[in-house]
This record gives structure tokens, C-alpha cells and sequence, in this order.
């Protein structure tokens, strides 16, 4: 049996999608901000009731700018079950790329989720709009749209390593997106 692990301790990456070819690899797609990162990973934690399960990869390879192929230690019969199912991996066996390594950019969070000291979990960053002397961050929650300035007195902490943004929005900010 496999152990459980807790999510907090590894980094969102994407989701299986299908198979790969007949070769029993499968296809994660990859969230966009893990589009430039070199991964070389040595195990793989699938989302399996709410807890991450290990396994081990075999072989892993690029393809396009989106997806990784990984062929891992399971059966053909457990692989159809995995479709759509959350992929994390540990920080350790993620490379920024070299063109990339020191730099940050605001499209960097795209993916990460967001916590609201006042409202707790929000949603995951679709997006940052640029527009001028006034970002927005585009956060997507049970399939609504919220948007927040993306500015310095609203950011609590941003946890890189975790992917996550803390931020105190203005009072009745999100209640304006959020249905009732």
C-alpha cells in the first residue's frame, strides 16, 4: 500500500490527461507557469482522495511547451482511473531554466492559489492583467471570475516555493464577485 502524504509539502505542476501513444505513458498537462521549468523528476504525487500518493517515474520527456510524458511504476488497469487527477512534485526537482533563473515576473503567479486573510481560499491566479499604474490579478473561483489590484498594500506574502498568494483585499471586494 502507499503512503498518503500531505499537499502542503509539494508543488502543483498540472494534471494527467490521457495516455500517451500505446506505449503506457501518460501526459500531464502543465499549468503555464511551468511551461519554461526544466523538472527532473524522480517521483510524482497523484491526488488520490484528497491525499497524494507516490509514485515512481521511469522516464519522463518534454513535449510541446506544455506537457510532460512520464511512464511510471503502475499498472495499465490503475492508469485509466488517474485521467484528470492533480500532479504535484517535490521543489527539489525543479530547475528554472537558465534564461529564466534570477528573473520574476508578475506571470509567475499564474497558477498559484490565493488565500484572503478575511475569506480564506479564493482561487487560483488565471491571470495577471496588465494594465497600466493598476494590475489586476484574475482569480478564478467555482468557475467566477474575481478580480483584485494586484498591489503592494493588498499582498500579505507570497510563498514561491508553495505557490500560494496571502492577501487582504478591500472590504466587500470579493463579496462583489462571489454569488450568493
Amino acid at each position: 500500500m502507499k503512503t498518503i502524504l500531505n499537499k502542503d509539502d509539494f508543488i502543483k505542476i498540472g494534471s494527467l490527461k490521457k495516455k500517451h501513444k500505446t506505449s503506457g505513458e501518460l501526459v500531464i498537462h502543465l499549468l503555464p507557469n511551468f511551461y519554461d521549468i526544466i523538472m527532473k523528476p524522480t517521483w510524482l504525487f497523484i491526488d488520490i482522495e484528497n491525499g497524494l500518493v507516490p509514485f515512481e517515474v521511469l522516464d519522463h520527456k518534454m513535449i510541446k511547451h506544455d506537457s510532460l510524458v512520464v511512464r511510471l511504476d503502475i499498472s495499465n488497469e490503475i492508469e485509466q482511473t488517474f485521467k484528470n487527477v492533480l500532479v504535484y512534485i517535490n521543489s527539489d526537482e525543479i530547475i528554472k531554466s537558465e534564461k529564466n533563473k534570477n528573473q520574476w515576473k508578475n506571470d509567475d503567479l499564474i497558477g498559484f492559489s490565493v488565500t484572503d486573510k478575511n475569506h480564506g481560499y479564493i482561487g487560483i491566479i488565471r491571470d495577471i492583467i496588465e494594465i497600466q499604474q493598476n494590475p489586476l490579478i484574475e482569480i478564478i473561483y467555482n468557475e467566477q471570475e474575481i478580480l483584485v489590484p494586484y498591489q503592494e498594500d493588498f499582498i500579505v506574502s507570497i510563498d514561491k516555493t508553495k505557490r500560494e498568494l496571502n492577501i487582504a483585499a478591500p472590504e466587500g471586494l470579493i463579496e462583489l464577485f462571489v454569488e450568493n
